[in-house]
C-alpha cells in the first residue's frame, strides 16, 4: 500500500466558499473588520489590538486578546478543534509589533522610537526578518486548516506602499506591479498573498449614481455624485492596489469593487453570480 506522500496523492477537489483564505488591507475605519465578521458563524476573532467597536453585538462572535506570539499559537491549536467555521486575526500588523517588542525584549533592548533604515541597523534587521519568519511559521499551520476542512481563514493588515516599506525599491518595467498592499513588511506581505486565494482591499468612496443630461439635443449618459459616503472592496486587479481572485479557467470578475462588501455577497461571486 502507498505510506507517506504517497498515501495523500488525490484529485483536485472543486473549490468550496466555505474553505476561503483571505488577506484584507485598508487604511483604518474602512470596514476591515465589519466586512471579515460578516462571514460564517460561528466566528473567531483573534485581536493584536481591541478593535471590536464597529461589530459589537454581532451574534456568533467570539474575542479574544493575544499579547503575545505564544497566545495565538496556542489560539491557532485550538482551531483545530472544529469549534469555529470562520478565524479573523485582526491585525497581522499589530502582531508583528507586538512580536519585534518581545524579540526586542529577549534582547535586554528597547525598541527604538523611529525605525531606521532597515539595512543600516544589523540589530534591526535581524529583528525584522525573525519576526517574519516566526510569523510566517505560525500563519502557516493556519493557513493550510482550509486544505482538510470547511474553515475561512482571514488576515487583516493595515496599508502601505510596499516599494518603500522595507527600504527597497523596484526596477523600472512594463509589467504593472501593484505597490499598495498589506503593512506587514514586503516580504510577509508577499509571501501572504500568494498563500491566500482572495485579496481585499478596502476603501470609503463618494457614492456616485447614473444620471442622464440633454447636450446639443442629445441625451447623454452622466455619472453624478450623491455626497454620501459608501464601503468598498477593490476585488480586482489594479495598477496601484493589490487585490484579485483565484478563479478557475476560463472565469474573471467583471466588477472591480463589492459595495458594502459581506460574505454572501462575495459566495455569489465566486460562484459566478
Amino acid at each position: 500500500g502507498k505510506t507517506g506522500v504517497l498515501s495523500r496523492i488525490e484529485p483536485i477537489k472543486p473549490v468550496s466558499i466555505n474553505r476561503q483564505k483571505w488577506a484584507i488591507y485598508g487604511v483604518p475605519k474602512s470596514g476591515k473588520t465589519r466586512f471579515a465578521c460578516s462571514f460564517r458563524k460561528p466566528l473567531l476573532l483573534i485581536g493584536a489590538e481591541d478593535g471590536t467597536a464597529s461589530v459589537a453585538g454581532t451574534k456568533g462572535v467570539d474575542f479574544v486578546q493575544v499579547q503575545s506570539l505564544a497566545e495565538l499559537d496556542e489560539l491557532i491549536g485550538a482551531v483545530r478543534g472544529g469549534k469555529w467555521a470562520s478565524v479573523v486575526l485582526d491585525t497581522l500588523s499589530k502582531m508583528r509589533d507586538i512580536r519585534i517588542n518581545e524579540l526586542f525584549t529577549v534582547m535586554g533592548m528597547e525598541v527604538p522610537e523611529k525605525k531606521p533604515f532597515l539595512y543600516a541597523d544589523k540589530t534591526w534587521k535581524s529583528v525584522w526578518t525573525q519576526c517574519g519568519k516566526d510569523l510566517k511559521d505560525s500563519l502557516r499551520v493556519l493557513l493550510d486548516y482550509p486544505r482538510v476542512r470547511d474553515l475561512n481563514v482571514l488576515v487583516i493588515s493595515q496599508e502601505a506602499n510596499l516599494v518603500y516599506d522595507d527600504g527597497a525599491s523596484s526596477s523600472s518595467s512594463d509589467i504593472i506591479r501593484p505597490a499598495i498592499g498589506s503593512a506587514v513588511g514586503k516580504s510577509l506581505c508577499d509571501w501572504l498573498h500568494a498563500e491566500c486565494d482572495y485579496i481585499g482591499q478596502t476603501m470609503i468612496r463618494e457614492q456616485t449614481v447614473k444620471g442622464e443630461t440633454e447636450i446639443a439635443g442629445q441625451k447623454m449618459a452622466t455619472l453624478e455624485r450623491t455626497g454620501k459616503k459608501e464601503y468598498c472592496l477593490r476585488v480586482s486587479p489594479d495598477g496601484v492596489y493589490q487585490a484579485g481572485f483565484r478563479l478557475p479557467e476560463g472565469r474573471a470578475l467583471e466588477q472591480e469593487f463589492v459595495v458594502n462588501p459581506t460574505y454572501d455577497k462575495i459566495a455569489k461571486l465566486i460562484k459566478g453570480g
